[in-house]
């Protein structure tokens, strides 16, 4: 989900099978450089945003493929001078992060009340 935040893919993820495309980071191109991150911030991380797939052999062998649903409250933001680097990409990943946690936490007290 991270790499495909930063760097959707442009056939929307999906192989001609039909089957999850692989998140793959873009290459350097002569400058050593990647391709700029998307600006994409979806606004409304929380646990009934982010559908569990299944374990795929290629590349979701011990973790299962997790997709971000409902993008309404997305915005793509424009490039601000003096903006630290990756910002909005950062702003993503602390979001996934805190679903995270809540969802252990959670876990943590039902746990506790049985």
């Amino acid at each position: 989900m991270v790499v495909g935040l930063a760097w959707p893919p442009r056939d929307l993820g999906r192989s001609v099978t039909g089957e999850p495309g692989l998140e793959v980071v873009p290459p350097l191109n002569e400058k050593g450089e990647r391709p700029q991150k998307s600006r994409l911030l979806h606004g409304d991380f929380h646990g009934q945003n982010i559908m569990v797939d299944k374990l795929e052999p290629r590349e979701h062998k011990f973790v299962p493929l997790l997709k971000l649903i409902d993008f309404g409250m997305s915005r793509d933001l424009p490039v601000r001078q003096n903006e630290p680097r990756d910002l909005v990409v950062k702003t993503n990943i602390r979001a996934i992060g805190e679903v995270m946690l809540e969802e252990r936490q959670e876990e943590s007290i039902h746990m506790q009340q049985t």
